[in-house]
């Protein structure tokens, strides 16, 4: 199956180009989601290229002016994309007149998902959008301001501090699985999101919330047994019989964890992971589960998919490539091993749980960390 995927290729110099064969639009969600999907790989490939962040002295050098903007390693530091998708393989001419919305989606969509290490990249570079048709220009410029207006400076919230919508309750986010469903999903994501990667947010009354994800990303590391399973130790006589419980009071393990680090307990909480998809469904809208739950409520998927990536990264090594290229790997990656688990130390807890709509939190909780293990159904 080629759609959605793209490849990178130096034909001369001063020719680079990234092939990408973008997906036919038939339906809204789909859609949004196979193009992020083909956003997401072009994006991919040109942060590879741009190689490791450049140091300051790099970046001004760079900033001289140059063809196709400031380069490094031969390869322009400015990425010029057209549309995806739109034209002929917008099959369903109602979503047409929609195209400059849906591009923008699936462009954030495609940078949620994108590697921490590789958005430190490509902030050292520029993405500009040229549109083909002179009569969509403006439609691309109007929306695109409207994001600008939303995403400038840290977020900020109002009277309803970022809950998901109400339907009688909450119980919506967990059952329902309706197109309308996981679109609203998804817009919780943008949210944590957008905290996430600007720092922090900004509360109705102007009170500023710091987030810092640097010693989570830092520390973000896989341990695995290396295929022996160590056997359980027998308890000495001073310890048999003792007994552990914790009456959870209808709390998820987050708001468990978060309720014992407020008490000065340090807790780790358990995050039951997909072993092959990152956050479960969490970037695709689907319903939302304990990891889901994890992923909305924290900070805890930058250092998901930091893992994934550093395991892509360690098996194109093994393998004797340069870059490794995801929808090249014709099988799943388990990115959490069945005998091993991802630790994620210093995560911060920020919104509430699922039931009370995920409204976002005037005083975040840093756990001593999540320990994400392989579940499967």
């Amino acid at each position: 199956e080629a759609e959605g995927r793209a490849k990178l290729h130096a034909y001369n110099q001063g020719q680079t180009v990234i092939h990408a064969v973008g997906p036919k639009l038939r339906e809204l969600l789909p859609g949004v989601q196979n193009l992020a999907n083909t956003y997401l790989n072009v994006l991919t490939e040109f942060c590879q290229a741009l190689g490791p962040v450049a140091t300051p002295e790099e970046v001004a050098k760079a900033a001289k002016p140059g063809v196709g903007g400031p380069k490094k390693g031969g390869i322009p530091r400015t990425l010029r994309l057209c549309p995806i998708s739109s034209g002929i393989f917008c099959e369903d001419k109602r979503l047409q007149q929609h195209m400059a919305d849906i591009t923008w989606a699936a462009l954030s969509l495609a940078l949620v998902q994108l590697p921490s290490e590789l958005q430190a990249r490509l902030q050292q570079a520029k993405v500009e959008v040229c549109v083909f048709q002179p009569k969509e220009f403006s439609a691309f410029q109007s929306s695109l301001e409207v994001i600008r207006g939303l995403v400038s400076g840290p977020l900020r919230l109002g009277p309803n501090l970022g809950r998901v919508a109400s339907r009688g309750g909450y119980d919506w986010v967990r059952k329902q699985n309706a197109p309308q469903d996981r679109l609203e999903r998804l817009v919780a994501l943008i949210l944590t999101s957008q905290a996430t990667s600007s720092g922090g947010f900004v509360m109705p009354d102007g009170q500023p919330v710091k987030l810092d994800t640097g010693d989570m990303l830092r520390g973000t590391r896989m341990l695995q047994s290396g295929g022996a399973v160590p056997q359980a130790a027998e308890p000495d006589a001073a310890h048999t019989g003792l007994t552990v419980s914790v009456d959870q009071d209808g709390l998820t393990v987050i708001e468990v964890a978060a309720k014992f680090q407020r008490s000065g307990i340090a807790a780790v909480a358990v995050n039951a992971a997909s072993a092959y998809s990152v956050g479960g469904g969490v970037l695709s809208g689907g319903r939302h589960a304990l990891e889901e739950s994890c992923c909305i409520t924290s900070t805890l998927l930058p250092s998901l998919q930091k893992a994934h990536w550093d395991g892509l990264a360690a098996r194109a090594k093994a393998k004797g490539h340069h870059h490794h290229h995801p929808h090249e790997d014709l099988e799943f990656h388990q990115h959490v091993p069945v005998d091993g688990c991802i630790i994620s130390p210093s995560v911060e807890v920020f919104r509430s749980a699922s039931t009370r709509g995920y409204s976002f939190l005037d005083s975040p909780v840093r756990l001593q960390g999540v320990c994400s293990v392989a579940m499967f159904n």
